[in-house]
């Protein structure tokens, strides 16, 4: 074989191996012991990112500027059909403005007979209810009467029969005491007669006794 032959198959079997390795076609043979050419492919490649990015990013910008510009314009279009439909379509406009406002008026003064109507039964109610109340407290004020008044009549008839037991028992105790008084005006008067008795013996045995000397 030829040196040139060799060559051609050495460059062949060096593709294959790029290829089975996902090897670039940049790639030098010794650059990886090269740190500065390393440190400058990384710095370009982040360069490179940032900058895909931030072309993005314009991109993304100047589209949503067309976007807000059509949606402009739309809206324009869409304001001057209406304006001219209803430039059109005026005294219709007005007819249905009249109708609308009639309508309106109805129902505020349905609303406002209905609302008065709620407010004359709501008075009613608290009308009756005060009346109840007054009722209940003027039952209750009698029923309070009542009770005192039967409560003073107990008392006037536990009174009086208390004042008739006592009656009898100071008439009692009244006859007692004259009884006690007589008895000891007896006693004394038996005492005293008693005692002139024994002075009139006293005095006949003396004069007796003096009689006899």
């Amino acid at each position: 074989m030829d040196s040139h032959q060799k060559a051609l198959e050495k460059e062949k079997e060096y593709e294959r191996i790029k290829k089975a390795f996902n090897v670039s076609d940049d790639y030098k043979p010794g650059s990886a012991f090269d740190f500065e050419s390393q440190e400058k492919k990384r710095l370009e490649n982040l360069y490179n990112k940032e900058k895909a990015k931030l072309e993005k990013l314009e991109k993304l910008r100047e589209e949503k500027k067309r976007a807000k510009k059509l949606e402009k314009q739309r809206l324009k279009e869409e304001e001057e059909k209406r304006k001219a439909i209803e430039n059109e379509n005026k005294p219709s406009d007005k007819i249905k403005s009249e109708e609308e406002t009639h309508k309106s008026k109805k129902s505020d003064t349905k609303e406002a007979r209905e609302k008065s109507k709620d407010r004359s039964r709501e008075r009613s109610h608290e009308r009756s209810r005060k009346e109840k109340r007054r009722s209940s407290s003027s039952s209750e004020s009698e029923e309070r009467s009542r009770r005192k008044h039967k409560r003073s009549r107990s008392r006037e008839s536990k009174e009086k029969r208390s004042h008739k037991k006592s009656e009898p028992q100071k008439e009692k105790h009244a006859r007692d005491s004259s009884r006690h008084r007589s008895h000891e005006r007896k006693s004394r008067k038996h005492e005293s007669s008693s005692e002139s008795s024994s002075d009139s013996s006293r005095s006949s045995s003396s004069s007796r006794s003096s009689s006899s000397s």
